[in-house]
């Protein structure tokens, strides 16, 4: 990187190719942007060169921390529900922590279809099942 003058773009293949996570290639494409250089990821389509490559860069790195931030749903349920305590079978709470996943990231859904991303796209880039996108667009119409 060193290497790189204003004006270079950096391509890579992949994020984890160039850093450990999300939130280091935002950092590492400020640091870069900065100094003129700008940024091609490969795997994910963006290229920071243009507007919207620099806007989907911004909201992929927004759901990231995002889910970072965000709290699964715990394997007990409040005892109104259940006895105090007991803990539920491991299928409930596996479905519970999905339909909770996939509910937290109805905001991240809608801007990635405005970004123009397709429905199946948006399933493997939030890590959610597709049925769950179309859930969620319909909740919205």
């Amino acid at each position: 990187m060193q290497s790189l003058k204003a004006g270079d773009v950096m391509t890579i293949t992949k994020i984890d190719r160039a850093a450990g996570s999300i939130a280091d290639m935002v950092n590492i494409t400020k640091e870069l942007a900065d100094n003129g250089i700008s940024v091609r990821i490969l795997d994910m389509n963006m290229d920071t060169t243009t507007v919207t490559g620099t806007l989907m860069l911004n909201i992929v790195a927004s759901v990231a921390q995002f889910e970072r931030s965000d709290a699964y749903p715990s394997a007990y349920r409040h005892r109104s529900h259940r006895g105090e305590g007991q803990r539920l079978t491991t299928r409930t709470a596996h479905l519970q922590r999905s339909q909770a996943t996939a509910h937290a990231k109805a905001d991240s859904v809608r801007a990635l279809l405005a970004a123009g991303y397709s429905k199946e796209r948006i399933a493997k880039e939030l890590e959610i099942g597709i049925t769950s996108v179309y859930r969620i667009l319909k909740a919205t119409d």
